[in-house]
């Protein structure tokens, strides 16, 4: 599911994107998401999310459900990335991989 976002780009950024899309045969819109898609995939090759996300339960377990509103997020993003690396992992044997809940 996607959802609606606005960006600014600057006239020439624009100007370029729009050729680029007239000339691919693609939209603007889908030239932007491979962009992103390329750029998270650069960002967060080679992590070990599984390492990452029991490391951030451990961490509450020694600090308390006090947790600043950053590293809520950063523990919400490290569970999509493994739940998303799981489903890729089992993607080519055609069985879905189940979410499970957490608890710490």
């Amino acid at each position: 599911m996607s959802t609606r976002t606005q960006i600014y780009l600057d006239e020439r950024q624009r100007k370029a994107l729009k050729l680029m899309a007239a000339t691919s045969d693609s939209s603007m819109s889908d030239l932007i998401r491979r962009a992103v898609d390329r750029l998270l995939s650069d960002e967060f090759a080679g992590r070990d999310w599984a390492t990452e996300m029991r490391s951030a339960v451990e961490s509450i377990r020694e600090t308390g459900p006090d947790l600043a509103d950053d590293e809520l997020d950063a523990l919400g993003e490290a569970r999509r990335h493994i739940v998303a690396e799981r489903g890729a992992k089992y993607a080519h044997t055609g069985k879905t991989v189940e979410k499970r809940k957490v608890h710490a």
